[in-house]
């Protein structure tokens, strides 16, 4: 054999060689990655009272109370400003929104809807009524509804008007009515924390 084809053959081998190495590699990704999903479960256990922190600072802060069999979902909650929470088949998004000024508080339940159909498209949001925590503040609410899905969106400004939060239940139809009282009790328990001057 000349050098020449020598030099072909190690080429081909050394090709051969790589592209078994990215063919194992990605079998090993397509098989383990699932595995390693139902290994690591996504969802962090909250015990009843937990207290939810939500804004930036001590004068932009929001604060709601879990109750019993809630659970945090790590990936796609940035503490101080989104939460998603799980129980059951229910779903909660939680978010804290920064205002400009105090006239951006009219525009909130519009903005809300702005959000809801790019981040859920396919949902509606119903007409705006009145939403009031347990604290006493008082937002705008409204029902849900898409082929699949039910749910509550709310959002509520806080005084000063520098931030609000919304909340974004959604649940199959066939959720229990247990689960759904539980999500509306914990978006009823948002407080708005007075800084102390």
């Amino acid at each position: 054999m000349r050098s020449g084809d020598r030099a072909v053959t190690r080429a081909d081998t050394l090709r051969l060689r790589w592209l078994t190495v990215i063919i194992f590699v990605m079998a090993v990704l397509t098989v383990g990655w699932p595995l390693i999903n139902i290994a690591v479960p996504n969802r962090r256990t909250l015990t009843s009272g937990t207290i939810l922190t939500l804004g930036p600072s001590q004068a932009d802060l929001a604060r709601l109370t879990v109750g019993p069999g809630w659970s945090m979902v790590p990936s796609q909650t940035d503490p101080r400003l989104d939460y998603v929470l799980r129980r059951g088949h229910v779903e909660l998004a939680i978010s804290y929104v920064a205002l400009i000024d105090r006239a951006q508080t009219a525009h909130l339940w519009t903005g809300l809807r702005q959000v809801m159909e790019v981040s859920n498209p396919g949902v509606r949001l119903g007409r705006p009524s009145a939403f009031k925590t347990a604290q006493g503040r008082r937002g705008a609410q409204g029902a849900l509804a898409s082929s699949t899905d039910i749910g509550t969106a709310a959002v509520v400004g806080n005084p000063s008007g520098t931030f609000a939060v919304e909340m974004v239940l959604v649940s199959p139809r066939r959720a229990s009515r247990a689960n759904l009282a539980a999500a509306r009790e914990l978006m009823r328990s948002l407080r708005m924390v007075v800084p102390p001057r």
